[in-house]
């Protein structure tokens, strides 16, 4: 895979992983995260809905702005690892 590189050194490919480190690498995300890994280490695909049981309102901002979507109401927070997927 070719890498696109800019006049300031970044990369494409650097660009993304950052984009990637703003999404997911906050503490209000590592529910999410610790998830993926889980799926990843047991041989699951990254499909299907992961919830947290009680979500923080921290959880639930991050997860509206990781969607470009409201979370919804409620206490636990549900996000398809498919339209995660999609995003990316």
């Amino acid at each position: 895979m070719a890498v696109r590189s800019f006049p300031n050194g970044s990369t494409a490919e650097s660009g993304a992983s950052e984009r990637l480190g703003r999404l997911l690498g906050g503490h209000a995300t590592a529910w999410l995260v610790d998830r993926a890994r889980r799926r990843l280490e047991q041989g699951k695909p990254l499909t299907g809905t992961v919830t947290l049981a009680t979500a923080t309102p921290a959880q639930r901002r991050a997860a509206e702005v990781l969607l470009g979507r409201r979370a919804g109401a409620g206490s636990s927070l549900s996000v398809s690892l498919d339209e995660v997927d999609r995003i990316w």
